[in-house]
This record gives C-alpha cells, sequence and structure tokens, in this order.
C-alpha cells in the first residue's frame, strides 16, 4: 500500500458502502492469501478494497446459526407457555428481537388478536428461507 502511495485505511461498516457496491460487484476478485480473496476499486483520490475472508464467513453463519437456534427455542418456550397475555408475549418478542439483532428479521412471525389466548393456533412463526440465502 505504502508503494502504491495510499497513506492510511479507513474500515467502513457494510451498510456503508452502497454507492460502490455496484462497481464493485463488476470486480473480479484476486486471490491474496490461501483463503482470502480482494477486490480493489480505485476512485480517484480513493480506493476501495472489498476483502472476503472464507474463515470470517464460516463464522459468521455460525454465529447467525446459534442466534437463530436460541429464537427458534425461545418462540417455541413461549408458545407452550401456559398462561401467557399478549402483552406479556409482546414485551418477551421485544427481548428477543434486542438479542438477535439483524437476524431477528429472518423469523415471520404471526401474533394473536388482542382478545385472543396464547396458543399454538395463534401465536405462530415461520423461517423466512429466501431472506435467509
Amino acid at each position: 500500500m505504502r508503494f502504491r502511495g495510499i497513506d492510511y485505511l479507513v474500515g467502513t461498516p457494510k451498510g456503508h458502502l452502497s454507492h460502490v457496491e455496484k462497481p464493485l460487484l463488476e470486480q473480479t476478485w484476486m486471490q491474496a492469501r490461501k483463503s482470502v480473496r480482494v477486490k480493489i476499486l480505485q476512485q480517484e483520490p480513493e480506493f476501495s478494497v472489498s476483502v472476503e475472508s472464507h474463515d470470517r464467513v464460516a463464522k459468521e453463519r455460525s454465529m447467525r446459526r446459534r442466534r437463530l437456534r436460541r429464537l427458534w427455542a425461545s418462540l417455541h418456550e413461549l408458545r407452550n407457555r401456559k398462561s401467557i397475555t399478549r402483552d406479556e408475549l409482546l414485551l418477551h418478542i421485544g427481548a428477543l428481537k434486542k438479542e438477535a439483532g439483524r437476524d431477528f428479521g429472518l423469523v415471520r412471525i404471526s401474533l394473536p388478536n388482542p382478545q385472543e389466548p396464547v396458543n399454538e393456533h395463534t401465536f405462530h412463526f415461520s423461517l423466512d428461507r429466501k431472506r435467509l440465502r
């Protein structure tokens, strides 16, 4: 990097990369190391570098699976709980949403109407497989 005159490197969260996403998709991957690939996009006066590590991808998938498994088990527990009100259910779901983070959006939840009891017929959920991919 210094040889090319690059003085510093700034990390950017994935969510803020929308302005370079399309040009980066058009670039080809270059092998940097055995399990690391990179894409480099030069936009004067900056370079954008996208890095993909197979080990990191595997770790992130593992963390997502663990959070989803915990969320799924907690939802089943809530549904099978006896004498829980809808308001209590909503509070518990809010806590689960905070704990699961972005992975909460991978689950579709159908809540009971305000006067309905909470049971397997009124409270159900499913995995959004399309979003998971």
